[in-house]
């Protein structure tokens, strides 16, 4: 996705996470446009939530460590805009080393290519690159964007955001057992961009 559209990590996840949250359905063809107002909106053609688990060993702490760290996710709720949708995917659990990790690298910024799997056993391969990371009071949402480049899906634009709780990263991490896992609130968004 062009640095242009880098307005929609923030957009989708807000307004699809409000939404989540008060049981509200969106409406076909819905669409998010840009602050300034002067280009197209994107069209959402399927918004899926659902967790992301991620398992660290060993456990992060606050001094440098190395090791690996295993990313599943599951999405139990997706809605079509248009019916051609499905009702649950997961994201293909991924194993990857990591060295000199502390806490506040557990968040993550690299680059990812991430298959997901749909409930009638369809794949979307999708290359996502990180797009912004937003802290609040007390969750820190990391979002990327990218393109499904293959399979289901292919060529439409993607958001995948991951919410986590800032205590795991601060009072857990600094524990003496460390941070062994995250779990995070996560939105997985495909769109017609303009």
């Amino acid at each position: 996705m062009s640095r242009r559209h880098l307005w929609s990590a923030r957009a989708v996840t807000r307004n699809v996470w409000g939404l989540a949250l008060l049981g509200v359905g969106l409406v076909g063809g819905q669409g998010w446009a840009s602050p300034a107002g002067n280009e197209p909106p994107a069209k959402v053609r399927l918004t899926c939530v659902g967790s992301a688990r991620t398992v660290f060993s060993p456990a992060l702490a606050p001094t440098s460590r190395s090791g690996s760290m295993t990313l599943s996710s599951r999405y139990g709720g997706c809605l079509s805009m248009g019916g051609q949708g499905a009702s649950w995917a997961n994201v293909v659990t991924t194993t990857s080393a990591y060295q000199n990790f502390t806490c506040s690298d557990a968040l993550g910024v690299s680059s990812d290519t991430v298959t997901v799997t749909w409930s009638n056993g369809e794949q979307s391969v999708l290359s996502l690159q990180p797009s912004e990371v937003d802290e609040e009071a007390t969750t820190t949402t990391v979002s990327y964007e990218g393109r499904v480049v293959s399979g289901r899906y292919q060529g439409l634009s993607v958001v995948r955001s991951l919410t986590y709780l800032n205590a795991d990263f601060t009072t857990r991490c600094a524990s003496d057992t460390g941070l062994p896992e995250t779990n995070a609130f996560s939105l997985l968004v495909f769109a017609e961009v303009p």
